[in-house]
């Protein structure tokens, strides 16, 4: 049955996306912080960590302690609210959601739009992912927790490797190895700018530091399931074996 890899139970991932109780309640220095710069600016620079630190120590310069604790919650509700978006496009009615390459930027991401799936070569997006690859038969499955997962894995790989790499068609791919010998693949569109009601803020273009770009995935699935183990398409992921079997395919 197609999607019920995805659908079966959901936890805690099944919460309101416009939850926000991973921003500012609560926070003595936050709180405080907002009544100097103003919310709308707080809640920008919530999405910039490391900036957010160096203005906390800036105005509160004993509280070092409180202000480590204040940047690991926010990276949390980060993960947290990225993760019940992914959910909520693949399994509810969110049109689309958006998975950041850098927790402490704005400026590159991921668009994982609701989509649609015409054939098993055509199509984009959840519905597309989830007709292809979420059932546990599928070729390519990839399993729920795996999907929600997903903006931890592709800034795992850019941390590791700074770019996806881009075939001659313009087309960034993102691709690794889990622990288990997993090899899995991320294909995603060209970047286009987005505007910041697409980023889901409120405050004044002005506030860009740079603009912000997406990319729209197009399709995300695993090895499971296939003849043959998945052969990297970046030349640098590449094992020696993968190398010496490309050479011999081309000498052929």
């Amino acid at each position: 049955m197609a999607g019920a890899g995805i659908v079966g139970g959901a936890g805690s991932a099944e919460a309101s996306d416009n939850d926000d109780s991973e921003g500012f309640g609560g926070n003595a220095l936050l709180g405080a912080l907002g009544g100097i710069v103003g919310l709308k600016a707080l809640k920008y620079l919530s999405n910039k960590p490391e900036v957010l630190q160096r203005l906390l120590k800036r105005h509160f310069p004993n509280k070092d302690r409180e202000i480590a604790q204040t940047i690991d919650s926010l990276n949390i509700g980060q993960i947290k609210h990225e993760k019940r978006g992914i959910y909520n496009v693949a399994v509810n009615n969110k049109k689309a959601t958006l998975i950041k390459e850098d927790l402490n930027s704005i400026e590159k991401t991921l668009r994982l739009s609701k989509g649609k799936h015409i054939d098993e070569k055509k199509g984009y997006g959840a519905n597309h992912i989830t007709a292809r690859h979420s059932n546990p038969k599928d070729l390519g499955y990839v399993s729920q927790n795996e999907l929600l997962n997903l903006g931890n894995s592709v800034r795992e790989y850019i941390k590791e490797h700074k770019e996806p790499f881009i075939d001659k068609n313009g087309i960034r791919i993102y691709e690794w190895q889990d622990k288990q010998g997993i090899r899995f693949r991320l294909v995603v569109g060209q970047r286009k700018e987005v505007s910041s009601k697409e980023l889901g803020f409120t405050y004044p273009p002005s506030y860009y530091p740079k603009p912000s770009t997406s990319g729209r995935i197009i399709t995300f699935y695993s090895d499971r399931n296939l003849k043959q183990r998945m052969e990297f398409k970046n030349p640098k992921l590449k094992s020696p074996i993968d190398k010496l079997k490309d050479k011999f395919v081309k000498g052929a």
